[in-house]
């Protein structure tokens, strides 16, 4: 009879515990919603709290390569130094749908410059992983000239000439001092950052 009671007890409690920690990350969310709108607000930038990756045509990112389960939440538009900027939460899950899936959250900067032609790449931190498929032919465009930015990300793109043309010393610098992944495609430049 105690056991039992025992066993009852604990499944109480972690019923509880699931239901906390599901009401605290629904306060963080709303927390950040209302972060965002105020920063859109204070810009005087157009805010959405939830939109399509599809439909506002960002299915085409590597990013969103990683899962189709994806949000677009928090999103803003507006203008830095006169270059069309988009900032939006990304929300990913990753892992098999039910053994063990990872729910990922980046912050994402895209910047469209008008008349701007970015070659076409994506740029991220390099993992373990990238480095043993790097043995097996795994494209990452390296430069012998900063040997710390190759050894901390990788680099990938078609046109290897004109991407290496686009990395000068301030692009290095901006790298070498976070931890930012990029893409760039149609003339857009992406930055994203796991928050």
């Amino acid at each position: 009879m105690v056991a039992i009671i025992l066993v009852l007890l604990l499944i109480v409690a972690l019923i509880a515990i699931s239901v906390f920690a599901q009401i605290q990350f629904r306060k963080g969310e709303k927390q950040r919603t209302k972060a965002m709108s105020s920063l859109a607000a204070e810009l005087n930038w157009e805010f959405y709290p939830a939109a399509s990756a599809q439909s506002e045509g960002f299915d085409r990112l590597a990013l969103t390569e990683l899962t189709s389960t994806n949000e677009v939440k928090n999103m803003m538009y507006g203008e830095v130094g006169g270059i069309p900027t988009t900032v939006f939460d990304y929300i990913y899950t990753r892992g098999a749908a039910k053994k063990h899936p990872t729910t990922l959250r980046q912050t994402v900067i895209l910047f469209e410059p008008e008349g701007e032609n970015f070659p076409e790449f994506t740029l991220r931190p390099e993992g373990a992983f990238d480095k043993m498929f790097s043995a097996f032919g795994y494209q990452d465009i390296d430069f012998n000239e900063r040997p710390e930015f190759s050894r901390q990300y990788i680099l990938r793109g078609q046109d290897e000439t004109a991407i290496r043309r686009l990395f000068s010393d301030r692009v290095f610098s901006f790298y070498l001092s976070s931890t930012v992944g990029s893409e760039a495609w149609n003339s857009r430049d992406l930055k994203s950052r796991p928050h």
